[in-house]
């Protein structure tokens, strides 16, 4: 599984799956920690668990429109 990555913009913080937006935060706390728990879902996979990929909790994801400016 990629590694999530963060981006800053505006004073919004992008967590990126490869090339998908999986979290839109305020702070770059929030999207550390949502990082981390990526990090943490997809180490459980690998090492056999069988904990099911969901994505982060309501409020955090931001679904782009067409255009991707998100309006």
């Amino acid at each position: 599984m990629p590694r999530p990555y963060i981006l800053s913009h505006n004073d919004k913080w992008f967590v990126f799956l490869g090339c998908a937006l999986v979290a839109l935060c305020t702070t770059k706390e929030e999207a550390l920690e949502v990082q981390r728990e990526w990090i943490r879902r997809s180490q459980s996979l690998s090492s056999g668990t069988d904990e099911i990929i969901s994505p982060p909790p309501s409020g955090r994801v931001m679904t782009l429109a067409e255009n991707g400016n998100g309006a």
